[in-house]
C-alpha cells in the first residue's frame, strides 16, 4: 500500500513538473510565497518588482555567461540571492520574512526534492 501511495505521489509530482509557470518568473514559486507569507498590497506589489527585477538581472548574467561558455557561479548566485533577501526583508514584518526566508531556501534548493523527502519521511522509506 505504501509503494502504491508512493507511485501515485510521484506521478503527480512528474505530472506538475511538466505544467508552465505563470508569468515566465523562473522555477521559484514567488506567488505561492507571498500567499504562505500573507504578503498583500502595497508589499505584495513592491514584492513583485523586488522579485522581476533581480529574476530578470539573474537571467542576463545567465545569458553572458552562457554566451561565453562559462557557468554562473554559486557564488554570483548567492551575491544576487543576499541582495533580494535584503530588499524583501525591508518591505515585510518579521513574521512574514521568516516564512518568506524558509520558503525561499526551499524553493532555491529545490522544492520537488523537499516534497519527495517529505514523501519518505511520511512513509517511513529509505
Amino acid at each position: 500500500m505504501k509503494k502504491m501511495i508512493l507511485i501515485l505521489a510521484l506521478a503527480v509530482f512528474m505530472a506538475s513538473c511538466g505544467e508552465e509557470k505563470k508569468g515566465g518568473r523562473g522555477r521559484i514559486n514567488y506567488d505561492m510565497i507571498k500567499e504562505k507569507a500573507g504578503i498583500t498590497g502595497s508589499a505584495a506589489d513592491e514584492f513583485d518588482k523586488i522579485t522581476a527585477d533581480f529574476g530578470e538581472q539573474m537571467r542576463d548574467l545567465n545569458e553572458k555567461n552562457k554566451a561565453n561558455n562559462i557557468k554562473t557561479s554559486d557564488e554570483e548566485k548567492a551575491k544576487f540571492s543576499a541582495a533580494q533577501d535584503e530588499k524583501v526583508k525591508g518591505i515585510l514584518t518579521a513574521e512574514q520574512y521568516a516564512i518568506y526566508e524558509a520558503e525561499i531556501k526551499i524553493e532555491r534548493a529545490g522544492r520537488e526534492q523537499h516534497n519527495i523527502g517529505l514523501i519518505k519521511e511520511e512513509l517511513a522509506l529509505d
